[in-house]
């Protein structure tokens, strides 16, 4: 699944239309940049999406309570918005702690996909990543249609 600009500007648009104030841009993985000099902040959407962890990603979010079954880019991107919604939960510390450990638990070489998929849960679990994960959890169980609208301009602006 490739990405484009006009994937971004359609983003965008529902961004805005849902009044969440944060840009999107395309970059190399889904992440999400807190606010620059200029105070904007960003979901950066890869160019190339990379799927190698989407099914460890649902099946956690299944661990707390997601039930729905939206594709895994939907559920990323959301995620990212909810670091955008809860940022102000946490301060700097914790966002260099959370960071710092994603660094460490990347940094190990995992043998087995069951290792990988350890190493992920405990990423998920540090306090930012679990808080954004459960913003999206209970995004998707209110505002189910405005989720299903994101798929669709995910789906049809992507190569």
């Amino acid at each position: 699944m490739n990405f484009t600009p006009e994937t971004t500007k359609k983003l965008r648009e529902w961004l805005k239309e849902n009044n969440f104030e944060v840009g999107c841009r395309l970059g190399k993985e889904v992440a999400f940049q807190p606010a620059d000099d200029f105070n904007n902040s960003y979901i950066i959407i890869p160019k190339t999406y990379d799927f190698s962890l989407d099914k460890f990603f649902i099946e956690f979010l299944k661990k707390y309570g997601y039930s729905d079954n939206f594709e895994a880019i939907t559920l990323s991107f959301l995620h990212e918005i909810g670091h955008f919604e809860t940022k102000h939960l946490f301060n700097q510390e914790e966002w260099n702690t959370d960071a710092f450990l994603k660094m460490l638990l990347g940094s190990k070489n995992n043998e087995t996909q069951e290792e990988e998929k350890e190493i992920v849960f405990k990423y998920w679990e540090t306090s930012t990543e679990f808080c954004a994960n459960m913003w999206l959890i209970m995004y998707t169980q209110i505002f189910k249609e405005k989720v299903v609208k994101l798929e669709k301009i995910l789906k049809k602006y992507s190569q």
